[in-house]
């Protein structure tokens, strides 16, 4: 049940909040959770407080509408899942304390660098797929007004095309 403030629900405050969905996600914040692991930039305003499991369930929609639309490569889908049992680990550290936890952490942690890394050296890189968007459809990308769901329907069309040309140069 949700509670009501002054006849106004509490999620939809929260969800007023922060970003959810990649539908009105602008491409910016997206990079600088990807680059920085810090999910403060689901924040719509600076200014504006949410609890940290509000920001782990926003950036789960996320990741989920992403898998839908994208149909995300398995290195992404891995990475997404990472992420989030690292974001739950601190949560589960924050609430409890329990020094145990900071094993589990230090492992999800070394993980995700491993993959991230790995992603950096196969093209993982924001910039230059913001580039190569740039470069094919000859139009500049605003990334703070971009949301990551055209972003990347951009990308799956630009591969459509890609593929349609290579099998027209195979007739």
């Amino acid at each position: 049940m949700k509670k009501t403030t002054k006849g106004k629900s509490t999620e939809s405050n929260i969800t007023q909040q922060i970003y959810n969905s990649i539908d009105d996600l602008p491409l910016w914040n997206f990079k600088k959770i990807s680059e920085t692991k810090d999910l403060k930039y689901l924040l719509k305003d600076e200014n504006a407080n949410a609890k940290p499991d509000e920001f782990e369930k926003a950036w789960s929609r996320i990741s989920e509408e992403l898998n839908q639309v994208n149909g995300v490569s398995d290195q992404v889908q891995k990475w997404v899942l990472l992420r989030s049992d690292l974001e739950r680990l601190y949560i589960d550290y924050i609430l409890s304390k329990d020094q145990s936890i900071i094993t589990e952490i230090n492992i999800k942690k070394r993980q995700l660098e491993r993959m991230e890394k790995q992603f950096e050296s196969e093209g993982g890189n924001f910039d230059e797929q913001i580039a190569s968007v740039e470069l094919f459809f000859k139009f500049h990308i605003d990334e703070k007004n971009t949301t990551v769901k055209r972003f990347f329907n951009y990308i799956k069309l630009m591969k459509k095309q890609a593929d349609h040309g290579r099998r027209q140069n195979k007739i």
